[in-house]
């Protein structure tokens, strides 16, 4: 897995610009990515963007890398677009910790 930054200007959206313009590359499956946020234990509402400005994505799941469970699920983009969606969880212990998977739909990297 490589970060990337596609530069100012790669992303129309200026609401989310100067986060839409870098990201997570692979080419190897499965493609996850697990992020680790500290915060105290609480609930949470959390809100991702997730897509791509050049290739579309589809098969897009979130899951709580401490249980398992599927916050997100089945989100499909195509190129160019970026969807936010929503989800609540609890911190625990550990903080927040999020897997990001692509199930190897249309495309076989992120």
């Amino acid at each position: 897995m490589a970060g990337f930054d596609r530069g100012a200007g790669s992303v129309s959206s200026p609401t989310y610009a100067s986060l839409l313009r870098g990201g997570q590359a692979s080419n190897s499956g499965p493609l996850t990515f697990r992020t680790d946020v500290a915060t105290p234990n609480a609930w949470y509402l959390i809100s991702v963007v997730i897509g791509d400005a050049t290739v579309a994505h589809d098969q897009m799941r979130i899951t709580n890398a401490d249980t398992g469970q599927i916050l997100l699920d089945g989100v499909n983009t195509v190129a160019g677009q970026f969807v936010e969606r929503n989800f609540v969880v609890k911190a625990t212990g550990n903080g927040i910790r999020l897997t990001f998977s692509d199930l190897e739909g249309i495309r076989t990297g992120w």
